[in-house]
């Protein structure tokens, strides 16, 4: 039997097609806000863009202001209107793995297997 955690992602039977490629945030540390931000994702051949600034909490309660990011590449359905060539960041996401994916649940257990 295969896990849920160990399926890649496919918009195919997602009710929310798009929803893991709005208001993501890179990494673990600050990549900056505005230009830096495309910049770095220009450096890494990744398409998305800035839509905003989030405060995340660390461990210690320090704040860190990230920036939001979106996909300019979603079609009006909410699906990559570039699939065949998009990032392996992409590519490698696993279902139900976090809270971009609307199959995810804290308690881990994906709302696909019930």
């Amino acid at each position: 039997m295969v896990e849920v955690s160990q399926i890649l992602c496919s918009c195919d039977g997602c009710w929310v097609p798009g929803h893991c490629c709005k208001g993501f945030q890179l990494g673990d540390t600050s990549l900056g806000t505005g230009l830096e931000v495309l910049a770095k994702c220009a450096e890494f051949g990744l398409p998305f863009v800035p839509t905003g600034e989030r405060v995340v909490y660390d461990e210690d309660g320090e704040g860190v202001t990230r920036a939001e990011m979106t996909c300019p590449l979603l079609d009006e359905d909410g699906r990559c209107s570039d699939y065949e060539h998009r990032p392996d960041l992409c590519r490698e996401f696993v279902l139900a793995s976090n809270y971009l994916c609307i199959h995810w649940t804290p308690d881990g257990k994906s709302r696909l297997a019930t």
